[in-house]
């Protein structure tokens, strides 16, 4: 995908994008489980990169490769796509029980409340939707 059809691919209403592009990447539970490994963000996104070529992880448009140039939106959404494939693939042993011992949340990672630290912190949005699900 050249840069060009990237900026086509972002055309739309970027405030709805709003703050659910960072509810998960921002997660403190998250950063301080890369923090105890001495992993940056830029370090999570090499290895999910990596992960890409070795086909572990899925980019949501078969047409962006690690090599493709994103503009600043796409480039948060498609690091929001490797970050969840990440953060699902850590075993629960070597997460807290504060984060296991969460039941699911019925909307999964499609929760718009997850960006609210009290729902964040009582609820898992590591799985699918289970609620109204078409």
């Amino acid at each position: 995908m050249s840069f060009s059809e990237s900026m086509t691919a972002c055309r739309g209403n970027l405030q709805e994008q709003g703050e659910e592009l960072f509810s998960f990447a921002l997660c403190l539970n998250f950063q301080n489980y890369l923090a105890s490994r001495g992993l940056t963000w830029k370090d999570l996104l090499h290895e999910s990169l990596a992960a890409v070529q070795r086909g572990l992880f899925l980019l949501p448009d078969n047409r962006i490769s690690g090599s493709t140039v994103l503009c600043y939106f796409c480039g948060l959404r498609n690091f929001r796509d490797l970050s969840y494939q990440y953060r699902q693939n850590i075993p629960p042993a070597e997460l807290s029980v504060a984060v296991t011992s969460r039941p699911n949340c019925y909307w999964g990672r499609n929760c718009r409340t997850q960006v609210k630290a009290h729902h964040a912190m009582k609820f898992n949005h590591i799985c699918e939707q289970t609620r109204f699900k078409n």
